[in-house]
């Protein structure tokens, strides 16, 4: 199963002098890394480092960024991969302190600072709601925004006409639901589905 984040988080460590500001933003193309990675700098130009990971999909890359081999970027790449985090850019930049930390704890406290970013966000899982364009007497809009907030299905687009023209994914089960609710229910069109960020109130998955 894969993870995602709602919204971007961030959280600064200072180690011997050093500042470590971790930066973790959700991704929906791969064009946003380069973006982000752009804006960062100039947030934070007289850094030393910025290293940095991303999971998107099937695609996957970590920079060290002139820290020694293995310290910085791997170790955030893993912790994306340990944490099952998909469509998530997680950065950390350094300001240089003055004292070398040694690559064991350097490694050490980029993963901290990573955690940290991370420990801060809201986590969904990426599950796949199938879609359909819904036509519908007046009667039947009550019903069907009912069965939405119980099922975690959502309402895209309304148009109303002679009939309610409606646009909603929702999870696969959840369907039978609704055409057992309104047996004469009109599916119009079948949508593409699409990969969904759903949010459970319990607890995050992030440790």
């Amino acid at each position: 199963m894969n993870y995602g984040i709602e919204k971007e988080n961030q959280f600064t460590l200072i180690v011997e002098k050093s500042e470590f500001i971790g930066l973790v933003f959700p991704l929906h193309n791969l064009d946003e890394v380069s973006v982000h990675l752009s804006q960062i700098k100039k947030r934070y130009p007289d850094a030393r480092h910025y290293c940095y990971a991303y999971r998107l999909g099937n695609s996957s890359r970590s920079s060290d960024d002139g820290e020694p081999s293995g310290t910085a970027g791997r170790p955030l790449l893993e912790l994306l991969n340990k944490k099952e985090l998909d469509r998530v850019l997680l950065v950390v930049v350094r300001y240089f302190g003055g004292t070398k930390l040694g690559a064991g704890r350097l490694l050490r406290t980029y993963i901290e600072a990573g955690n940290l970013a991370l420990s801060g966000c809201h986590i969904g899982t990426f599950q796949t709601f199938s879609g359909f364009r819904l036509e519908l007497p007046y009667s039947s809009i009550d019903n069907v925004k009912q069965w939405a907030r119980e099922s975690g299905a959502i309402i895209e687009q309304i148009v109303y006409n002679e009939t309610v023209e409606m646009t909603v994914y929702g999870p696969l089960d959840a369907w039978p639901s609704l055409e057992g609710l309104l047996p004469k229910l009109e599916k119009r069109e079948v949508l593409t589905p699409k990969e969904v960020l759903v949010f459970k109130e319990e607890k995050d998955h992030v440790s």
